[in-house]
């Protein structure tokens, strides 16, 4: 079951990421649209605790930051297998989301949750135009629910 989750997930995050391109002609440093990053996990780690705990639509969490990213001197493994592709043209990178999980009360609650990602520019259209965007592995997709899962019921207790 846990295992046909993560490629739902897998392929929900694959759909998503047709819809959020922009135009860009070199593949930015990790450091950079911090905005596009911080809108993807946004929509990833909402509807990823929102599989497990459907209590979020009335407690909704807000990415509010991304930093310290840093990109990978080579892409990383488990088990011998390789969590991204060799692209041409991309950047495997970490970094630190700061995460709001009680964005809508007097006190904030921030937490951080360690993330990889990998910025990808594809190939040039037929006017020369290229589109950079973002993926994230099956295991860090699944990893970052998790720890989100467990810090949203930190706050949000049953």
């Amino acid at each position: 079951m846990k295992n046909l989750l993560t490629i739902v997930l897998g392929i929900a995050l694959a759909i998503s990421l047709s819809t959020h391109f922009s135009r860009e002609k070199t593949v930015a440093s990790c450091g950079q649209n911090e905005d596009m990053i911080v809108s993807y996990f946004q929509e990833w780690l909402t509807n990823g605790i929102a599989e497990k705990d459907k209590r979020i639509k009335n407690n909704p969490i807000k990415v509010v930051d991304v930093d310290g990213a840093m990109e990978y001197n080579e892409i990383p493994e488990v088990m011998k297998h390789s969590l991204y592709e060799n692209l041409k043209d991309s950047r495997v990178c970490k970094a630190t989301l700061f995460v709001n999980y009680t964005p809508d009360k007097e006190k904030e609650n921030i937490e951080e949750i360690n993330i990889r990602f990998q910025k990808v520019l594809t190939s040039p259209d037929d006017e020369n135009n290229r589109s950079l965007y973002v993926s994230v592995s099956g295991l860090d997709v699944e990893n970052m629910v998790g720890e989100g899962i467990k810090l949203f019921q930190k706050y949000h207790k049953k």
